[in-house]
Parts: C-alpha cells; sequence; structure tokens
C-alpha cells in the first residue's frame, strides 16, 4: 500500500504485519542473489518497517515479527539500538522464562552482532544455538511460526552472521533439520526459510562442507536418483 506494507491479498490500508515484513525480506534476499528489485518498492518498504519496529506489541508473536523487522533495518545499516533495547525490555518484562528459547532472541542477536555489540550477541545466540541443536517442538503452526520455521532461521543467521558457530554445527543438526520434511511437518513457509537457510550454510561451509550433504529422490521401487 501506499505505506509500504504488504496485504495478503490487495493492497490494504492494514497490512498484513508478518507478510509485509516477509515481503521486505524477500526483496532484500532478491538483491543480494543479483535479481532486480524496484527501488521505491524498497524504500517504501524500509519505512513501513521502521515505523513498525518501533510500535508496541503485546504478544510474544508480535514481539518476534517486530524482532524480525529490526534485524532487517539493522541489515540495511539503520541504527536500531532504541529498538532492540525497547524489544528485550518487553521480552524480559513478558516472557522472561522462554523469550530468550524463542526466534525473537536470533534476531536480536544477529542485529547486535551487525552494530558490533559482540557480548549482547553472543549471550543470545547461544541459547538459539542451544534451541537449534535440541531441535524439539509440538508442529502446532500458528502465527507464521512453528518449529521448522525456528530452526530454519537460526540456521540462516548463524550461517550469515556468526559463521565460525555454523562450520561447527553437527550432522546430527541438519539430520534434525530435514526429518519433519521427511515426516511432511512442513508448508511452504518453512520450505522457503529452509531453502534459505541451507543456501546461506553453503556459503559458509565452502566445498569441503558441501561434499558430505546429498539429497536423494526415492521413488516407488525404493531406488534412489541423486
Amino acid at each position: 500500500n501506499g505505506e509500504g506494507g504488504v496485504g495478503l491479498w490487495d493492497a490494504s490500508v492494514e497490512p498484513d504485519e508478518f507478510a509485509s515484513v516477509y515481503a521486505i525480506h524477500m526483496m532484500l534476499e532478491a538483491a543480494d542473489h543479483g535479481e532486480p528489485v524496484p527501488g521505491d518498492m524498497l524504500r517504501k518498504g524500509m519505512s513501513y518497517l521502521q515505523t513498525y519496529a518501533a510500535s508496541p506489541g503485546d504478544s510474544l508473536w508480535e514481539l518476534r515479527t517486530r524482532a524480525y523487522a529490526a534485524y532487517l533495518l539493522t541489515r540495511q545499516t539503520v541504527v536500531t539500538t532504541p529498538i532492540l533495547t525497547s524489544l528485550r525490555e518487553s521480552l524480559e518484562k513478558r516472557y522472561p522464562k522462554v523469550w530468550k528459547d524463542d526466534l525473537a532472541a536470533a534476531y536480536l542477536a544477529a542485529s547486535y552482532k551487525l552494530l558490533k555489540q559482540d557480548s549482547l550477541a553472543s549471550d543470545l545466540i547461544d541459547h538459539s544455538e542451544a534451541v537449534l541443536r535440541k531441535s524439539d517442538g509440538e508442529f502446532d503452526y500458528g502465527h507464521y511460526y512453528d518449529p521448522l520455521i525456528r530452526d530454519a532461521q537460526i540456521l540462516y543467521l548463524l550461517s550469515r552472521h556468526f559463521p565460525d558457530r555454523a562450520r561447527d554445527l553437527p550432522a546430527s543438526v541438519m539430520a534434525n533439520m530435514v526429518k519433519p520434511v521427511v515426516d511432511g511437518n512442513f508448508n511452504t513457509l518453512s520450505s522457503a526459510y529452509l531453502i534459505l537457510a541451507l543456501d546461506a550454510y553453503a556459503g559458509t561451509a565452502g566445498h569441503e562442507g558441501l561434499g558430505k550433504l546429498g539429497i536423494d529422490s526415492i521413488d516407488a521401487q525404493g531406488k534412489a536418483t541423486p
């Protein structure tokens, strides 16, 4: 719409908050991969993110989406320190026992890393990496969130902003991440995030690491094809 937000089905006056942030993330990734992105659309989108990220959120999923928006702003060299401080205070106050295990913490960690606040970044990414290594949770998809979406985005953020940690991840992390796909616990959003994560990880692991990963399709007769 005119303010840079994105509606689910049309350019509504009230854009969908998550869809707007996700669409702007898509534009940034497209630009990073050499695809043409309309400059005016991206500028309006970034303006929307600044307003949205600084607005109050009540629920954990609202705060998570604002942390997502703040991360994308930080990637575009916007100084987001006041926004990050406000988000962290809200998360600490309302969800003290669970928020560091949420994807919101990983978004904040990546933002702090970009802002060279390494101590804050390290504390939060420690929790996120532990969540990724454990890789559990119920697949009760809601508010654009489930264990695969969480884990794929953590891997993506680790690979982009904490490459040494990503390279040290055990093979079991990859196996755990593929299991929901094998079990049918995936959707278009988690699939997109998983592809994004594996692409980022491939850039981190280098040719040596890629030689250890492979995907086969298995037909009804059990024949595997690379």
